[in-house]
């Protein structure tokens, strides 16, 4: 590509940043074929230094591009309060293939950390993992009769905050399916409403598997397989926390026994407090789950 093209899709990707955030389909639009974040020539209005330093706003469907080896992603310097590297906030459905593509977030110390050093080792989630989080999903408009609402799936995802975490806001159907979450802090963070996750591999995170936080609600968890989760042991916590949510279907997963010998607090769900930590009581507590 010559420095005029390269000018002119920098020009057309930060217009579209002034005007509706930092979206990716003007760049897909170039010909140069399927997703790529880790090529910083064709995306290089998200990085800077070789560091990404904006999130990319996805907001039309694509497949990311085949990609041997794991993207080894430095996201120290990303911006916002609430660091996100991927972001859905389109108002219509869109399909996210990960084609197979691993995304590793994590520290550059922890990542020849073998399971068992998570079980024995006092792990920080300040200083050992970062404060950034994989993709967020905030779409409040629920999808259409008709409408098979988006997807995200065949991606895995290590070394995030949260690697998967919807906004209260969410209403738009959604189904995560063939993913793999490991090594994260929280594998997936499920806030709002309508959505199903299913067939995925929710593995070693840090703190538990899935936190449905306050309010969130109608969410289907089923064909799952969950393993080692909470390796801190922190009690209340495990495969699956069920906050102050309702409506929540649990159905056909696998609870796998740990690998090596828990902590001292280690269980598949649990059905967590409904008091928030600035002592309010949140209506509706934890109920109607199946």
């Amino acid at each position: 590509m010559n420095k005029l093209a390269v000018t002119l899709i920098i020009a057309a990707v930060l217009f579209a940043h002034n005007a509706f955030g930092l979206t990716v389909s003007g760049v897909l639009n170039d010909g140069q074929g399927d997703f790529d974040p880790w090529n910083q020539t064709r995306w290089a209005a998200w990085y800077s230094g070789g560091k990404v330093v904006e999130p990319f706003e996805i907001n039309c469907s694509l497949r990311f591009a085949a990609k041997a080896t794991s993207w080894e992603v430095d996201l120290s310097q990303l911006s916002g309060s609430l660091p996100r590297l991927f972001i859905v906030t389109v108002n219509s459905s869109v399909d996210i293939d990960g084609n197979g593509v691993v995304i590793d977030a994590r520290k550059a110390h922890t990542k020849g950390w073998p399971l068992l050093y998570y079980y024995t080792n006092n792990v920080s989630t300040s200083n050992d993992f970062g404060t950034w989080r994989g993709v967020l999903f905030r779409q409040p408009t629920p999808a259409p009769q008709g409408d098979n609402g988006s997807r995200l799936r065949n991606l895995t995802l290590l070394g995030f905050l949260n690697a998967v975490e919807f906004d209260h806001t969410h209403q738009r159907k959604v189904t995560v399916s063939g993913c793999t979450l490991k090594t994260n802090v929280w594998a997936l963070f499920p806030r709002g409403a309508n959505v199903a996750v299913t067939g995925n591999t929710i593995i070693e995170n840090h703190l538990g598997g899935l936190y449905c936080e306050y309010n969130s609600r109608d969410w289907l968890f089923s064909g799952n397989v969950f393993r080692d989760n909470n390796t801190r042991g922190a009690v209340a916590y495990g495969d699956i926390v069920l906050d102050a949510c309702y409506r929540h279907t649990v159905i056909d997963n696998q609870f796998l026994a740990a690998s090596y010998t828990p902590r001292d607090y280690h269980t598949a769900i649990s059905l967590y407090r409904n008091q928030g930590e600035d002592g309010d009581i949140r209506e509706p507590a934890s109920m109607d789950h199946l």
